[in-house]
């Protein structure tokens, strides 16, 4: 049955699909995962770009990023990702809450080059984001007021050269992009 199910998806011309046009094979998943982080294709009040360390095969839902140089982990999940997140994500139904992100999307999304930290700043990043990842995810509202996320978020600011005031100005932009949605959801 396989080899039917190839050749109804080949009618239906998922061989030409983006996610899927670049496989040699379109259907073929590979023998091998590698995919080091997954980028959840749905955020409500939570956002995060999780670890993937063993390898688990991902889907529509989660998307593989696989090329991790060292402090990519950590500047993904700034509060940088997150706005870029915001701004090009969608939300189903006109506002049912959760924010959509396909995975040309999440491609679009603008992160800090982690090829232009200094030594001393990937170790400052990676601190950062273990002590992130050692306590549980709070709500992006509340997130975004913790030490450990200012600190993480401090570090990619003062690589882009961000004043106080663009700082703040990136955090009520997300609060901002964030209550609306949620708002919005209550709404409905």
């Amino acid at each position: 049955y396989a080899l039917k199910y190839i050749e109804w998806g080949e009618k239906q011309g998922y061989q030409d699909r983006p996610t899927l046009g670049n496989r040699k094979k379109w259907w073929d998943l590979g023998d091998e995962m590698t995919d080091e982080l997954a980028f959840p294709a749905k955020h409500r009040a939570r956002f995060m770009i999780l670890d993937n360390p063993s390898g688990i095969s991902l889907n529509k839902s989660l998307y593989g990023i696989n090329e991790c140089p060292d402090g990519l982990k950590a500047v993904v999940n700034s509060v940088l990702t997150l706005l870029m997140a915001e701004m090009l994500g969608r939300t189903p139904g006109g506002g049912g809450g959760p924010l959509d992100l396909d995975v040309v999307m999440a491609q679009q999304c603008l992160i800090a080059n982690p090829a232009i930290l200094t030594h001393e700043q990937i170790k400052a990043v990676n601190t950062a984001h273990t002590a992130i990842s050692a306590r549980p995810l709070r709500e992006i509202l509340e997130e975004l007021n913790l030490s450990d996320r200012r600190a993480l978020d401090k570090i990619i600011f003062d690589i882009l050269g961000l004043t106080e005031e663009e700082r703040e100005a990136v955090y009520q932009a997300v609060v901002d992009l964030v209550s609306a949605r949620l708002g919005k959801a209550k709404s409905v």
